[in-house]
């Protein structure tokens, strides 16, 4: 479902066989891969994955009974499960971390903000889409809404205030985009489109 290099190790999360059995698993070459433990049975689904300040973070929904987990850990290997302490709040849909402070954006308009991914701020928003399309890049959130078959991007700082972001895209999404070399580059289905500022 996910991927993410930090501190010199792949961490790769998702599901396998037949029940969907949640996963992390790690690697130091992207070869070889060790699983590992992470408190979550049945078909817990891993939504989203970030890091920041020596933490990485997985955002979890417990299929179970529909409740909201965190996994943390410091070193990517060992895990540790924190139940949310927001919980009549969506889908921990994406995670972020960006401007020094990690983001987790739901399907029902919160946004929760944490500087040290334990202790978490509940804000509304107004980000226009439930089950979001988000991407992040270089401290930029980019969320792609499709309504009344009329694509708008939208682009936001700190995932509480979102911007209709200028570009040609305008019957396509993001589907993909990087940083590099002082320039932000995006793809769509069959467009490139390129920025130096990522706003505009």
């Amino acid at each position: 479902s996910g991927i993410i290099f930090e501190k010199g190790i792949f961490i790769l999360f998702g599901t396998t066989g037949s029940t969907y059995i949640p996963r992390i698993l790690t690697s130091t070459d992207g070869i070889t891969w060790t699983s590992r433990t992470t408190g979550l049975t049945g078909t817990d689904e891993l939504l989203s994955i970030a890091y920041g300040a020596n933490l990485f973070i997985v955002t979890v929904t417990v299929s179970a009974d529909g409740s909201k987990v965190i996994l943390k850990s410091t070193n990517g290997t060992t895990w540790t499960k924190m139940t949310f302490p927001f919980q009549s709040s969506g889908y921990l849909y994406k995670c972020a971390f960006i401007n020094n402070t990690f983001v987790v954006i739901t399907s029902t308009y919160y946004v929760f903000t944490s500087t040290d991914g334990i202790n978490w701020t509940q804000h509304t928003t107004n980000y226009p889409s439930v089950y979001p399309s988000i991407l992040t890049v270089n401290n930029l959130l980019y969320l792609n809404v499709n309504k009344n078959s009329v694509r708008t991007i939208y682009v936001s700082t700190n995932g509480l205030d979102w911007s209709i972001l200028p570009t040609s895209f305008t019957t396509q999404r993001i589907n993909s985009i990087t940083y590099g070399n002082g320039l932000y580059v995006a793809t769509s289905n069959d467009e490139i489109a390129t920025s130096t500022s990522g706003i505009s």
